[in-house]
């Protein structure tokens, strides 16, 4: 009984709290206000239109590089797409020994070596699951960017 009791009282005390607070001063929230877009819930926004980097190779500026992240792709990409087994025109460029000033920046060796199969064994020609570069080089486009991992803490 005594259970029962406390059970009661507490669920009674919830519930006044909670009606105190929403008699209360706030004023409610307008759904312009509940989310990322900051539009009403039955609109359809127009996003901003996004333009692609299209500068040439060697013509932009070699761009910031957050540890741990792969590099972005500071020139443009249309002449150089579609990225397949036959045809990678990223390798031929960057597939250089060694880094020199104004040029290609060299394929790290990190992509010679086949984690999956052979994580061990240094490859002459790169891996498979590294050979389709943009799946995780990014294009350099004028949307803002959603996380400044640059200058995260």
């Amino acid at each position: 009984m005594r259970r029962e009791f406390l059970l009661v009282a507490l669920l009674g005390a919830t519930v006044a709290a909670w009606a105190v607070r929403s008699s209360g001063t706030d004023a409610p929230i307008a759904d312009r206000e509940i989310g990322l877009s900051k539009t009403s819930v039955s609109e359809t926004p127009e996003p901003d239109r996004v333009m692609l980097n299209d500068t040439e190779p060697g013509d932009g500026p070699l761009l910031p590089r957050s540890e741990g992240f792969p590099p972005r792709i500071s020139h443009g990409i249309a002449d150089f797409l579609p990225i397949d087994l036959g045809d990678n025109a990223c390798v031929d460029c960057h597939e250089v020994e060694e880094k020199i000033e104004g040029e290609a920046i060299p394929i790290p060796q990190s992509h010679y070596v086949d984690l999956r199969n052979a994580p061990e064994e240094m490859r002459e020609e790169i891996a498979d699951a590294r050979y389709y570069c943009v799946s995780c080089h990014v294009r350099v486009t004028s949307a803002p960017l959603l996380v400044d991992n640059l200058h995260a803490n």
